[in-house]
């Protein structure tokens, strides 16, 4: 309600057509959330950000081709733009693109690399390469920042079954046994 009242003083402001976009977005309606965010990309179209929450919505519509084109532009107007390089890695690991995701993702983890996050991701794409020594790499170091990630302590664990590592999975199921 705020933000239609923020709109209705100044219909030009682009940064609250995509707050009204998030609160439609929140509520379950993608409908209006994108129709707000397209309104906000004809006020500002170099806008990273606003192209960031189109790919996102676009992403919970399951319409992949949109949210890489939005990812893609965000990029375009904003090339270290986190969001945008950390989602467009995970949609090209998701397509199979591989070597496409580890580059979006290898540059995301070059702005933060000290997010559990990115580390879990590159982690979970080079799984999928097939290079099982470098994704548990990965996963360590997601793990030494995130120890108590349930989803990354059952990635590392997958991995390590699928590659017979079962000695390896043994200490690492007592060391996470105690620490709880």
């Amino acid at each position: 309600d705020w933000f239609q009242r923020a709109i209705s003083l100044n219909p030009n402001y682009a940064r609250a057509w995509v707050n009204l976009g998030n609160v439609f977005k929140q509520k379950g309606d993608l409908t209006k959330s994108l129709n707000a965010y397209q309104k906000a990309l004809t006020l500002d179209p170099n806008d990273a950000n606003i192209w960031y929450h189109l790919g996102l919505a676009h992403s919970a519509q399951d319409d992949l081709e949109k949210a890489e084109h939005s990812y893609q532009n965000g990029l375009l107007h904003q090339s270290s733009h986190l969001g945008c390089l950390i989602n467009l890695g995970v949609l090209m690991s998701n397509k199979g693109r591989f070597d496409e995701a580890l580059e979006h993702l290898k540059k995301s983890l070059a702005l933060s690399p000290q997010d559990p996050n990115i580390h879990n991701n590159i982690a979970i794409t080079l799984k999928r390469t097939k290079n099982a020594d470098l994704a548990d790499e990965h996963y360590r170091k997601a793990l030494a920042l995130a120890p108590n990630r349930v989803d990354i302590i059952i990635n590392r664990c997958e991995l390590l079954e699928q590659h017979n590592r079962l000695d390896t999975l043994d200490q690492f199921l007592d060391i996470v046994s105690e620490r709880n």
